[in-house]
């Protein structure tokens, strides 16, 4: 639907907490302008539209600002009640068609490299993709065309510790997090990580932010106000 539902992201995070990977269509709202849909606009799902057998953008696939990928989605063979179809078979379209497909593959995937974690397999299906229309991610195939092939080879992204961490109370009672890490932001599937910290009172700390792209560094109290912040390459704080 076209509404975003609290209870949908707080299941979505529990989810991935506990090491599974979220594959969710991207819609079928195309041709009457519809964009953001739920839950494949939330963070931590991997947005699927659809693509027809030249890979071409399905007339009828929704955009949206948290594309990640195209799979088939056209002239799919689906399994229907006799009372459809007496053979129990039909050819079906829709971004619904696709989705499974990257759910397979990404299953797939995760069972010839079980040693990966779930955000490098999240990613990696990302980067493996095929890219489609004009250079880079868009809003109508994401990072590009699924491609089980090259995600099967790819050399795996590093662990993104620590997620869901998209708010204060989401990392409290968790422990500190050691004088360095790496970690991966996304403009729509992770926009923001909190990260747990612990000096003695009356200490000073110093935290800096190595990136190549502009990253706003914030620290913030327990309870969730903030202290000082600054947004650079490379910030310090």
């Amino acid at each position: 639907g076209g509404s975003r539902s609290r209870f949908e992201q707080e299941a979505i995070d529990a989810a991935f907490e506990r090491g599974s990977i979220v594959v969710a269509a991207a819609g079928n709202g195309r041709r009457s302008g519809a964009s953001e849909t739920y839950p494949a606009s939330l963070p931590h799902v991997l947005t699927v539209g659809s693509i027809d057998r030249a890979s071409r953008v399905s007339s009828f696939s929704s955009r949206s600002s948290g594309m990640d990928l195209a799979a088939p989605g056209e002239d799919i063979w689906i399994a229907v009640p006799t009372g459809f179809d007496p053979s129990g078979f039909q050819l079906g379209r829709g971004t619904s068609f696709a989705a499974p497909m990257v759910a397979a593959a990404t299953a797939w995937v995760w069972t010839a490299r079980p040693n990966l974690h779930n955000t490098q397999v999240f990613e990696l299906m990302r980067r493996s993709a095929r890219d489609l229309g004009r250079k880079g991610r868009d809003q109508d195939t994401g990072f590009g065309r699924l491609d089980i092939r090259v995600a099967l080879r790819r050399p795996a992204p590093p662990v993104d510790p620590g997620e869901p961490n998209d708010s204060p109370g989401a990392v409290r009672g968790r422990a500190p997090v050691g004088p360095r890490l790496t970690a991966r932001l996304d403009v729509t599937d992770d926009p923001r990580d909190y990260y747990p910290v612990s000096v003695p009172p009356g200490s000073r700390l110093t935290v800096t932010v190595s990136s190549s792209e502009r990253v706003p560094l914030q620290l913030v109290d327990r309870g969730g106000a903030a202290r000082s912040s600054g947004s650079a390459v490379g910030a310090g704080c």
